[in-house]
């Protein structure tokens, strides 16, 4: 897949899927694939302050956004779209300590709202 599979839109850390996301999930080969149209708008949100360290431009991020915003869509509980972000994080070669706050801020986001 290239890196044409997503654009930018007008408001920093928003995109949109140009190309079907195509994605194995779950451990590594578990048949498992998960489909994301194209023209499907996601983001790569991060709060203002951590941006230093989160930058929501950052490629490797963008799968694995894309993929937690498409299973919240559809209905898939925080904790298990929280797994898939983790998952795609890992692949796409973020570190440890980062994906390990990263999936703590997905998932826990909103948590004291519900």
């Amino acid at each position: 897949m290239t890196e044409t599979w997503y654009k930018p839109l007008p408001k920093r850390g928003k995109y949109i899927t140009c190309e079907t996301l195509t994605r194995e999930i779950g451990r590594d080969g578990s048949n498992l694939i998960y489909t994301v149209p194209a023209g499907f708008p996601f983001d790569a949100s991060v709060p203002r302050p951590l941006t230093w360290l989160f930058d929501p431009c950052d490629k490797r991020f963008m799968q694995a956004s894309c993929l937690h915003d498409h299973t919240l869509e559809n209905g898939w509980d925080r904790t298990t779209a929280g797994g898939v972000f983790n998952h795609a994080l890992r692949d796409d070669g973020v570190s440890k300590l980062k994906r390990f706050a990263m999936f703590t801020a997905v998932v826990w986001y909103k948590w004291g709202k519900s």
